[in-house]
């Protein structure tokens, strides 16, 4: 009867975490939708509504997610990221790095919270971990390759604090991991002539 009763709790404690880390991935999901239709609206009304709307599905979810789950305390970062510059709030980019500050103490491995609290941090947002190329440093460590916006941005932001020039082999592989066009979209921070050296480099 005791081992019953015992086999009893254990599949009910384990239920219960797979329910909470199961409300967790969804808000996440959720969240991470709704940010990504933010990002593609061209209407300033339409992307307060949809990152407000994100930021509350993570913060109200009775799992509180925001707390334990990496994804989750990232996904929240980057709405109140992507709202503040919407909103020309600085505020919502304190939250922002304030959140991403937790991302990375839950999971260190997390790139783009990393590159946010560089481009924070370079705007005058400060955070207590890091400060702008001492975050590149650790995006970089954890993701040497980082495609999407991040992998540019954080390309971005190393020159223009003066980490990066245009022989760097950062800049190599950059070239090297994705199409022409969208590295010179991406590089065009560079003189013409170097992001013309940048590009050709890869095609001897």
């Amino acid at each position: 009867m005791l081992k019953r009763l015992i086999l009893v709790l254990g599949f009910g404690v384990l239920a219960g975490f797979c329910a909470i880390a199961f409300e967790a991935s969804a808000q996440t999901s959720v969240a991470l939708e709704l940010i990504e239709r933010a990002r593609v609206s061209t209407s300033q009304r339409v992307q307060t509504q949809l990152l407000t709307r994100a930021e509350h599905t993570l913060q109200n979810s009775w799992a509180r997610p925001v707390l334990w789950h990496a994804g989750a305390s990232e996904a929240l970062s980057g709405a109140y990221y992507a709202h503040g510059l919407v909103a020309q709030d600085t505020a919502l980019l304190r939250q922002s790095a304030n959140w991403a500050e937790n991302t990375v103490r839950l999971a260190p491995v997390q790139p783009h919270a990393w590159i946010r609290l560089a481009a924070l941090d370079e705007g005058g947002i400060a955070n207590s971990l890091c400060r702008v190329t001492e975050c590149l440093a650790h995006a970089w460590r954890v993701a040497p390759l980082l495609n999407g916006a991040g992998g540019c941005e954080r390309l971005r932001i190393a020159y223009r604090v003066g980490a990066l020039t245009s022989a760097d082999a950062r800049i190599d592989a950059y070239v090297q991991t994705h199409p022409r066009r969208v590295a010179a979209a991406c590089l065009d921070f560079l003189p013409p002539a170097e992001l013309y050296e940048a590009l050709m480099r890869d095609a001897v």
